[in-house]
């Protein structure tokens, strides 16, 4: 908050300090060598932006381990940005999380993905397991990057609009709460996907194929207004009306299910390892239809499991609408 509160001391002092270095590049000419350096009186702040780059998170394909961090390119003093970050890192950075893990994954009837993760992250039998899987595919990184989720909702329009349903079919996404989840541009992207094919058009006629749902984990039902930042930067009504919130507890809270009724699933684990600034999403999608209901049946047991608590306003895990 100082940063936000003093930024146009910062303003000042920054480009003096670049108005210099340039001068010394030689990429700034004084006419006659007797020009006089700039000096700002006064800076008015017009609005904040805030400055978005991206911090990759690598590992060695050999041993698991994480690669050093140095991918900020073309910005000034970058070594103060990365000292930064790093300081953010190690600030959220949660305890060794695999024993809740392995309870999720119990819970899931999962035992394959367990062997991907210990000790460390293992390349080689990552790849075994998902070249000999027949019902499942593996994946490493955050969901909203994985094709093959746009993949398998489009072959489950394919046959939703061939055999409309008389109700529409439940998607839910159950998402988990850290500061990495959600944090990329791609995010909004996909629950945009998911928000636009909601409906089917034909012959005149508007069919709702299925009810996607965005749920936010928080402690009280009464905090739902304090995920509003979530999308403060987006505009767009369509979107936030999908964005729901539930009790934090699903799955020891360190996973992210997205499943879509009689139709597909997707399971990704938040794995904090002890060797790792940052969490590991790892996990994977199916089709196989007895694997799609249990995982659906998980999720909805969860939501309508009620709550007894005098100091709770909703009645079940389900705390309804955000926005």
């Amino acid at each position: 908050m100082n940063i936000l509160a003093f930024s146009s001391k910062y303003a000042e002092h920054n480009f003096q300090q670049q108005f210099i270095e340039l001068k010394e590049e030689g990429k700034i000419k004084l006419l006659n060598n007797k020009g006089q350096l700039y000096k700002i009186d006064g800076i008015e702040v017009l609005n904040h932006k805030y400055f978005r780059f991206t911090q990759f998170f690598s590992l060695d394909k050999h041993t698991g381990n994480q690669l050093f961090r140095n991918d900020i390119q073309h910005v000034n003093h970058s070594e103060k940005i990365v000292q930064q970050v790093t300081d953010t890192l190690e600030k959220y950075k949660r305890t060794n999380n695999l024993k809740e893990i392995i309870k999720s994954m119990n819970d899931l009837e999962d035992s394959e993905t367990l062997t991907i993760i210990t000790p460390n992250f293992n390349f080689e039998q990552f790849n075994a397991i998902k070249q000999k899987s027949l019902q499942k595919n593996y994946f490493v990184g955050q969901t909203y990057h994985q094709g093959i989720i746009q993949e398998h909702l489009m072959e489950s329009l394919e046959k939703l609009r061939k055999n409309i349903p008389q109700t529409p079919k439940k998607l839910f996404w159950l998402g988990v709460e850290n500061i990495y989840w959600g944090a990329q541009r791609k995010c909004p992207e996909q629950i945009a996907s998911f928000n636009q094919n909601e409906f089917y058009n034909i012959n005149k006629q508007k069919h709702h194929l299925y009810d996607f749902r965005l749920y936010l984990p928080l402690e009280k039902s009464k905090l739902k207004n304090t995920k509003g930042f979530w999308l403060s930067d987006n505009d767009n009504n369509n979107e936030k009306k999908s964005i729901y919130a539930f009790k934090e507890g699903f799955l020891n809270n360190n996973t992210e299910i997205i499943v879509l009724e009689d139709h597909f699933a997707v399971v990704c684990y938040h794995v904090q390892l002890d060797h790792y600034d940052v969490t590991l999403p790892i996990g994977f999608t199916t089709q196989q239809p007895e694997k799609v209901k249990q995982i659906f049946q998980l999720v909805q047991s969860y939501l309508n499991e009620p709550i007894f608590d005098k100091d709770e306003s909703s009645t079940t895990k389900d705390f309804g609408k955000i926005f």
